[in-house]
């Protein structure tokens, strides 16, 4: 996370990546823990004011949760559609709590914001089928003997 700040990996929300993956594949109470978890390092690495974040992570980590029991999110059209609209979801959060505290919103917001939700769909993507593909490997079933 902290060389996605130095690089053009800037783009790419590891945190959010993460947090969504962890929401949608346990309890809703685990989600929002990492979301919290995840949300808070990300506010303290960059820079951020502490909890703004924290809070829209752990929102979105107890909402992947329930939201991973209800619709069917799983395949190349529908899982990056969801994942982009997340962090779409996630700015929208950030932007009203620093418009809430009175902070300033950088120039560009949005735009940064459009790029992000684009870029960490595609590799949220790529990461939930690689990591599901290391951690659930297919079975060959034409070598157990009878």
């Amino acid at each position: 996370m902290l060389l996605a700040n130095f690089s053009a990996l800037g783009a790419i929300d590891i945190s959010l990546i993460l947090v969504l993956y962890i929401g949608s594949r346990s309890l809703p109470v685990k989600g929002g823990l990492a979301g919290l978890l995840f949300g808070m390092m990300h506010d303290g690495m960059f820079g951020f004011f502490l909890g703004i974040h924290g809070m829209s992570r752990t929102l979105l980590g107890f909402s992947a949760s329930h939201l991973s029991q209800r619709v069917a999110v799983e395949g190349p059209p529908s899982r990056p559609f969801a994942i982009a609209l997340m962090s779409v979801v996630d700015s929208l959060v950030v932007w009203m709590l620093l418009t809430l505290l009175g902070l300033p919103v950088v120039a560009g917001f949005w735009l940064q914001a459009g790029i992000r939700a684009i870029v960490t769909g595609i590799v949220g993507e790529v990461a939930f089928r690689v990591y599901d593909k290391l951690r659930f490997p297919p079975k060959d079933f034409r070598r157990l003997e009878m």
